[in-house]
């Protein structure tokens, strides 16, 4: 006896608060970290947890036995059943892996990855484009932040000009906070040969957007807010279509160009995926979930702040004949570290098929 109870109760009372952890865990991918910041939203999140835990404890003590043992046993299969799915739909929708990287290979001595920046290059070659090899280089999240060292940032523009990409794409989240905005104008500028385009993030919109926008435009990058632009390479047709996305409300996509020519979306949330493919959209270019920011070895990402979970949480994926490339991003969020998750680039070579 424990406490007055026998010690089968107690541990199917412990092992039901787990149970509300793990619907705990849903409901903040899904949900919860997609509410827009505010004093109340760690609030939210703490007593969320302490309800669902403290309530599976709770019910196993006073539910009659059938219920006590069924009911958790129900909600996890549930769990397990989304768990094997999202297992199939990744194996289903996997892109091809970067050709001279290998995902989030952290030594396991070493979790602390939150400047550890590396660069994934893929190539892809799309049946309907008749133009030369293009490159593209794909940055994400930067996430300004006091914490980091300005040098940080401007390491990581030299190193995406390196690359020599034809085109630089920037798919938002410059800041957490308006207060880092100066440091974004000091540090922000163009790293393509042919044309620098952006969109904005939820936490730019939850900062200050006009002012971000002007920031972006004023570095040389051009921000495509709910329109597209079209681009010749050697007479061959571009469209780059940008989508805003303000938090978990609706993803505002502009009308998908009719016209022939390769179509190239940014979207900060992969969450569009769907709606991007059906419009025909080549490909989409997103990051927002930060590849988990922090990652369980041997497990992966835990908590993702997305509709689909941990689906779409980092890498290259193909949905019907849609590219989507997720970035882990630049920067990190709150707290402003990563573990086992390191920062990255992606580098895409484009050609046609022969």
């Amino acid at each position: 006896m424990i406490l007055g109870f026998q010690p089968s109760l107690l541990g199917m009372a412990l092992g039901s608060a787990f149970v509300g952890g793990l619907v705990f865990l849903v409901l903040v991918n899904q949900r919860f970290l997609v509410i827009r910041d505010s004093r109340f939203k760690m609030p939210v999140l703490v007593v969320s947890l302490l309800t669902l835990t403290g309530g599976g404890f709770f019910l196993a003590l006073v539910l009659p036995p059938l219920w006590r043992i069924g009911l958790p046993l129900a909600i996890l299969a549930g769990i397990l059943a989304g768990e094997c799915q999202r297992l199939f739909r990744r194996r289903a929708w996997a892109g091809s892996p970067p050709v001279d990287t290998v995902f989030h290979d952290v030594p396991f001595l070493k979790p602390v990855t939150t400047t550890d920046l590396v660069c994934h290059r893929y190539t892809v070659a799309f049946p309907d484009w008749k133009g030369p090899p293009f490159r593209l280089v794909h940055l994400s999240d930067f996430h300004v932040h006091p914490a980091f060292d300005e040098g940080y940032y401007r390491r990581v523009l030299d190193r995406a000009a390196t690359f020599e990409a034809d085109f630089a794409f920037f798919t938002g989240d410059y800041v957490t906070r308006a207060e880092s905005i100066p440091i974004l104008e000091r540090i922000l500028r163009p790293v393509a040969k042919r044309g620098d385009f952006a969109v904005l993030g939820n936490h730019d919109h939850w900062s200050d957007p006009a002012r971000i926008q002007t920031v972006v435009e004023r570095a040389g990058i051009r921000m495509l807010m709910q329109r597209s632009e079209t681009l010749l390479l050697e007479g061959q047709p571009i469209h780059v279509i940008g989508c805003d996305y303000a938090g978990y409300a609706k993803i505002y996509i502009p009308p998908v160009p009719e016209a022939p020519g390769l179509k190239l979306a940014l979207c900060h949330t992969p969450d569009g995926i769907f709606e991007l493919s059906r419009k025909g959209v080549d490909a989409v270019f997103s990051g927002h979930n930060h590849a988990g920011q922090a990652r369980v070895p041997g497990l992966g990402a835990v908590i993702v702040p997305s509709r689909y979970g941990r689906l779409f949480d980092h890498g290259h994926f193909v949905i019907g004949k849609t590219h989507l490339f997720v970035s882990s991003g630049v920067g990190a969020a709150t707290p402003p570290m990563r573990f086992y998750c390191q920062p990255d680039i992606f580098v895409v070579d484009v050609t046609g098929v022969d």
